[in-house]
């Protein structure tokens, strides 16, 4: 069943139940108990955007930058930098970032570099997008 509302979550609680081979009834009280224990936190769209270029970044801050405070300042940018991930490991953050030309991927990556937090960044050009 969340295999299935994973990949649309707007899938009728009927067509679930027709490829389970169990009635609406069963999947909404199913969905129901998922959503009261928090298994299922909340459902949500994506959308494709008209950005033209997108880069992953991986940012690495001074082990005194709070964390949170980088991530605000990277939500004040909401159309340039999106789907922030805080991350344990060789880096501290992980972000995406969308613009319209190759100009502006530059301008967006020397701002974040520019931020008084970040020790390292490294950037990785996305090809394709699905």
């Amino acid at each position: 069943m969340l295999s299935i509302l994973r990949r649309n979550g707007r899938t009728s609680y009927l067509k679930i139940g027709k490829k389970l081979k169990v009635s609406e009834g069963t999947v909404r009280k199913r969905v129901k108990k998922m959503l009261e224990k928090g298994i299922i936190e909340k459902f949500t769209i994506e959308t494709r955007t008209e950005f033209d270029f997108r880069t992953l970044m991986c940012l690495r801050l001074k082990t005194t930058a709070p964390r949170n405070d980088v991530v605000r300042k990277l939500k004040t940018m909401p159309y340039e930098v999106n789907h922030i991930y805080q991350v344990v490991g060789e880096y501290d953050i992980i972000c995406q970032g969308e613009t319209h030309s190759n100009k502006d991927m530059n301008k967006l990556i020397e701002k974040i570099r520019g931020l008084p937090e970040i020790v390292e960044m490294k950037s990785y050009t996305v090809l394709v997008m699905n």
